[in-house]
């Protein structure tokens, strides 16, 4: 084995070069399962004893290739099919993703224990006695996982003796059913968890759907119920404790530091625009021009009296900048349209009215009677606009004339065209 391959989802198979047996298999990362594949076959602990005892034999004669990319949705699907199809010798279990009614080979003659059968007896030995299990895998040079499994009796279940501190059963479909039916309902996990008696882990990761995600009823996401017994939770725990004295001498100095700190805060809140670099702003100045906003005089002339960019004085206007400075703005800004204001100035778009008429007898900007032309609002209300208005286009060309005719009539314009102009004409001429 080894190659480039892409790390994508998908079906591969692996043949042999001495006698051309296969092995079909699905992966999420085909890159990565040829490498483990390999490792585990070089250690002598692969999970299928064919393909080992081949490697064993003939060493290294297998030949990793990919049958098809699919999603990672469809991979048990695709599997089935290419089992059935090929049926591959090296595959011990003929149905995609399971072992189930599979006799493989077991206890010491399996590759991949380390553990003899005296070994497993004594283990299990222990576990009745009630010796925890990380203790147990500390002596035996094992993990926790492999004395789990054979607590569990997932592992070395025919070696005697057997278990009799049993651990609670696996939850069956009907109660991760009615679990899930509850979350839905509202219930917090932590009581789930007492009513069930099963752990945090295994709640969380039921509403996560991590585990049992094909049963039903699907979980709902942003439950309301939910969040708001949260709440009523953590803010009966927040009063619980304040209420205890220790807790509060323990928060005192913290909260005097946020006290602090917002004062800081407050303080900097009408510095610090004048102490920014490029402002040419003071505070008497904004004062100054909010009262002159609050007169009634537009924000273009303002800003051309004190040298500024209209939009800083329509932020003003606004209260996003310079709110906490000044007298308050009286001056209200426009108010939103009413349906049949719009439905007129679409009736004088339609007439051909050019769009400083309409903005001057409206009393409206310039974006907002474009936006209007264009449809992009109030596209709804009736009349329709008549796109390509004909009224509309000869206005706009004899604008365009007149003003074509004032540009050539200023002095000196027409010198300056002469040498543009005989180019032009030349050029059309060798056309």
């Amino acid at each position: 084995m080894g190659g480039k391959i892409s790390g994508k989802s998908g079906i591969y198979l692996i043949t042999s070069k001495q006698n051309g047996k296969q092995y079909v298999g699905s992966t999420i990362n085909l890159a990565v399962r040829e490498y483990q594949h390999l490792w585990s076959l070089k250690k002598g602990d692969h999970e299928n004893g064919h393909l080992q005892n081949h490697y064993n034999k003939h060493g290294d004669v297998f030949e990793f290739s990919v049958l098809k990319y699919c999603h990672k949705d469809y991979l048990i699907w695709w599997e089935q099919y290419h089992i059935d199809t090929i049926n591959p010798e090296f595959n011990i279990c003929k149905i995609a993703q399971s072992t189930l009614g599979v006799e493989g080979l077991k206890g010491e003659k399996s590759p991949r224990t380390s553990l003899t059968n005296k070994q497993a007896s004594a283990i299990k030995q222990q576990i009745n006695e009630g010796v925890p299990c990380s203790e147990i895998a500390e002596t035996y040079d094992v993990r926790a996982g492999v004395i789990r499994g054979i607590k569990c009796e997932t592992a070395w279940s025919s070696v005697e003796p057997k278990i009799t501190n049993n651990p609670k059963p696996k939850l069956t479909k009907q109660e991760v059913s009615q679990i899930k039916q509850q979350l839905n309902d509202g219930i917090l996990v932590s009581e789930i968890s007492e009513l069930w008696e099963r752990g945090l882990k295994t709640i969380h990761s039921i509403q996560s759907e991590e585990s049992h995600c094909y049963v039903e009823p699907k979980i709902i996401k942003d439950n309301l119920v939910k969040k708001k017994k949260l709440k009523e939770n953590s803010s009966k725990k927040t009063y619980e404790m304040w209420k205890n004295p220790e807790y509060r001498i323990k928060m005192e100095p913290l909260l005097n530091k946020m006290h602090k700190g917002n004062k800081k805060k407050r303080k900097r809140k009408g510095i610090k625009a004048t102490k920014r670099k490029g402002k040419k702003l003071t505070r008497r100045k904004v004062s100054k021009i909010k009262k002159l906003i609050n007169n009634g005089i537009k924000c273009g002339e303002i800003a051309k009296m004190y040298n500024v960019s209209s939009t800083t004085i329509v932020h003003i206007k606004c209260g996003k900048t310079w709110h906490l400075i000044g007298p308050k703005i009286t001056a209200r800004t426009r108010h939103r349209f009413t349906k049949e204001k719009i439905s007129d100035i679409k009736q004088d778009i339609n007439k051909g009215l050019l769009m400083d008429e309409i903005v001057k007898k409206h009393d409206i900007g310039s974006k907002t009677a474009y936006e209007i032309k264009n449809g992009s609002t109030h596209a709804d209300i009736k009349p329709n606009i008549i796109r390509n208005n004909p009224v509309y286009e000869e206005k706009l060309t004899q604008i365009r004339i007149e003003k074509s005719l004032a540009v050539w009539q200023r002095k000196g314009h027409i010198e300056k065209m002469e040498p543009i102009l005989k180019k032009m004409h030349e050029g059309n001429r060798k056309q």
